[in-house]
């Protein structure tokens, strides 16, 4: 598996040399780099990587470095990447960050605004923060990211699935369960007809290669 790195973001195109767009419409390039609002987003990309976004006005981040009493170049802003499984309050729905003890922590720049996550299990509840932190390790945190669980890292273990087909004619529906099994029923009507009344309406539909011989 490719293992996606961290990374700078790119720095927005100068607006006198972005080219006329036909009819007018919005491009990748008119997007604006900054919503001035405050959130990070977190969503998993597979079992073992997750992905996270953010926007942090920058007052707010100096705000914080005053609160701590030290310089930008003196601290340092992070990510801190939390395992909540099991740590969610029943009440308010809220991870309870104060009892996390599993935890991974990484250095990102000012002028990061996402980053992949490498975690190390599936099928596992996370959440984000993102903090500013001093030298002696005091640390003000900025915002905090939704819950994203991973996927399982197995093959599922659902294996007989309930199908539909018809053919192209409609006057014939097969059902079955799994690769087997299969039987032809005779439709009066079209296959939309045949499948309602004998209960299959809504599942999925798909039509056989060839008529059935029997």
């Amino acid at each position: 598996m490719t293992e996606p790195e961290g990374h700078e973001p790119a720095e927005p195109d100068d607006e006198e040399a972005r080219p006329e767009r036909d009819g007018g419409f919005p491009g990748p390039e008119d997007l604006p780099r900054s919503y001035h609002t405050e959130r990070m987003m977190l969503m998993p990309r597979d079992p073992e990587w997750l992905y996270v976004y953010w926007e942090i006005p920058r007052e707010r981040v100096d705000a914080a470095i005053a609160e701590l009493g030290v310089t930008a170049e003196t601290s340092k802003t992070v990510l801190r990447v939390h395992d909540v499984t099991g740590l969610i309050d029943s009440t308010s729905g809220r991870p309870q960050l104060a009892q996390s003890k599993d935890y991974l922590t990484h250095e990102v720049s000012l002028s990061s605004d996402h980053w992949y996550i490498k975690v190390e299990r599936a099928e596992r509840l996370y959440c984000v923060e993102y903090l500013v932190v001093a030298a002696d390790g005091r640390a003000v945190s900025l915002v905090t990211s939704n819950l994203a669980a991973t996927p399982t890292d197995r093959v599922s273990p659902i294996t007989e699935e309930t199908w539909v087909t018809g053919s192209p004619e409609g006057k014939h529906v097969a059902r079955g369960t799994g690769p087997a099994e299969t039987k032809w029923l005779e439709g009066e009507g079209n296959i939309h007809e045949t499948l309602s009344s004998s209960g299959s309406a809504g599942r999925p539909q798909n039509v056989p290669p060839s008529e059935p011989s029997s």
